[in-house]
């Protein structure tokens, strides 16, 4: 049973690698950066004493106490305690990442376009093993649950509308303090429209090595000397 805790979270920081990497690959391509993202990013631009890493932490601690607002009663203080080193790690890795890619400036539209595609799948398989792992969430997904729970609404229309919601505020964010568009430009709709499926074909890839997964271990078991040790 520890074994598999172990294995879960593993899984997840996993997903955060990937997740922080992606982010950062689709920030490169300066096309505008994930829904998610772009309030932090958006941020990072007006006040460039604070890193994008930064922000990112700040906003999931507003993200975090709305949570519990709207939880009330019902918040688990546990998981959501969780999230807050959680985020503190998932914005330290954003910085590490951009600070990998730093040497990494695409000029062309299409060089661009190719990394913010690369950094969707790179974002599609981290949040693939977050949902795997089944440990916690980033507070932008927890607050959408959070809402979804209260409301009765669906989680997948909750999320649109808080990550269009958040584009938003970006997009007003940039407009009226930089006078351009900042963090959110077609590389967001993009991402927003693409991540989510290419999450559903690695799940529907997944499955077949799962599903042998699981007979293999059914077949271990029923075998006396894999099951009760060996003699």
């Amino acid at each position: 049973m520890e074994r598999k805790r172990v294995l879960r979270y593993g899984v997840f920081f996993a997903g955060l690698l990937c997740n922080a990497f992606g982010v950062a690959f689709i920030t490169k391509a300066d096309l505008g950066t994930t829904p998610i993202s772009s309030i932090p990013y958006t941020l990072s631009m007006i006040f460039p004493k604070f890193t994008l890493g930064d922000f990112t932490f700040f906003v999931s601690l507003v993200l975090i106490f709305l949570q519990a607002c709207i939880l009330k009663r019902k918040a688990k203080i546990f998981d959501i305690l969780l999230q807050i080193p959680i985020s503190f790690i998932f914005g330290y890795i954003i910085d590490l990442s951009m600070a990998l890619l730093d040497g990494f400036h695409p000029e062309r539209y299409p060089g661009r376009m190719a990394s913010m595609l690369v950094g969707c799948i790179i974002v599609a398989f981290g949040a693939f093993f977050e949902v795997t792992a089944d440990v916690t969430m980033l507070p932008a997904d927890g607050l959408s649950t959070a809402i979804a729970k209260v409301t009765g609404a669906g989680f997948g229309n909750v999320k649109l509308i808080t990550d269009s919601s958040q584009a938003i505020i970006a997009l007003l964010a940039g407009l009226l303090v930089l006078h351009r568009f900042a963090g959110v430009r077609e590389g967001t709709i993009i991402g927003a429209l693409l991540i989510g499926n290419i999450v559903k074909v690695i799940g529907r890839l997944w499955q077949p090595v799962r599903s042998s997964a699981v007979r293999a271990d059914q077949a271990r078991a029923m075998i006396p000397g894999e099951s009760f040790g060996k003699n």
